[in-house]
């Protein structure tokens, strides 16, 4: 097990990717404390993972202010010791759905940039003491792979989004002197629970999104976890700064 002994917190973990990503994680040894912010969610992730006999506890997190984002990590440290590994999923984007580019409200944009952006690092804020604590740590945040196409329908989220890769930036800049590696997933669009009841949905765009990928199938939750994975193990020691497109071969970005 590459995680045993360690300490995980996934943002959004009681469902879609963050559950995928949870489940990996407790698969590969770690405890993980899961947090969504309907508890109950959480909680039947975390009791799913003792079942398989995994350490797990879920929790109900609102990323939107600080304090709870300081309470998820003091469980963490409460309940199984410290903290080795932030996972910031959690964002907001089943609650909207496509619009015309100029019809966006203003709140709309601060509602999606104070979760998108603000409450990842309002997480990492949390976090880095503690994984200071441990002399090492691995955050990785959850992009989006519509940043690199001009997809003006969710203008406020794929925005958002980007900013989410300049923190990943920025942030690994300032930790890599306290060996805590800060990463990125750029995901394509999942079939989730979230995603599948959005208005916009058709059977036919997925189809046409389908089309345009290297690997022609549906993307599911649990194509995000071995990228995960690798940025949560000491396998990505000397990875930081990094944004690796999951998307089936759809964007092809970097060198």
């Amino acid at each position: 097990m590459r995680l045993k002994d360690k300490v995980a917190i996934v943002t959004g973990g009681g469902q879609g990717i963050g559950q995928a990503i949870a489940m990996g994680l407790a698969e590969e040894g770690a405890a993980v404390v899961i947090g969504q912010r309907h508890a109950e969610r959480a909680d039947a992730v975390a009791k799913d993972i003792i079942a398989k006999g995994g350490k797990a506890v879920g929790t109900s997190l609102d990323i939107s202010s600080q304090a709870p984002c300081d309470a998820i990590c003091q469980l963490a440290k409460d309940k199984f010791g410290g903290l080795d590994i932030l996972v910031n999923n959690a964002a907001l984007y089943g609650d909207i759905d496509f619009k015309r580019w100029s019809d966006w409200t203003e709140e709309e944009w601060a509602n999606s940039f104070n979760i998108n952006v603000v409450g990842g690092w309002r997480m990492c804020k949390a976090a880095v003491p503690l994984m200071r604590e441990r002399g090492k740590g691995k955050i990785v945040n959850i992009s989006s792979a519509t940043v690199h196409q001009g997809f003006h329908g969710l203008l406020p989220y794929t925005s958002s989004k980007a900013a989410v890769i300049s923190n990943t930036r920025g942030i690994s800049k300032a930790l890599g002197r306290y060996n805590i590696t800060v990463n990125c997933l750029a995901i394509g669009y999942v079939a989730t629970e979230a995603s599948l009841k959005m208005a916009s949905y058709s059977e036919a765009g997925e189809k046409a999104l389908i089309a345009m990928r290297a690997i022609q199938r549906r993307q599911v939750a649990e194509d995000q976890v071995g990228t995960v994975l690798y940025f949560a193990t000491d396998e990505s020691d000397f990875v930081t700064g990094q944004c690796v497109c999951v998307d089936g071969g759809t964007e092809f970005t970097g060198m």
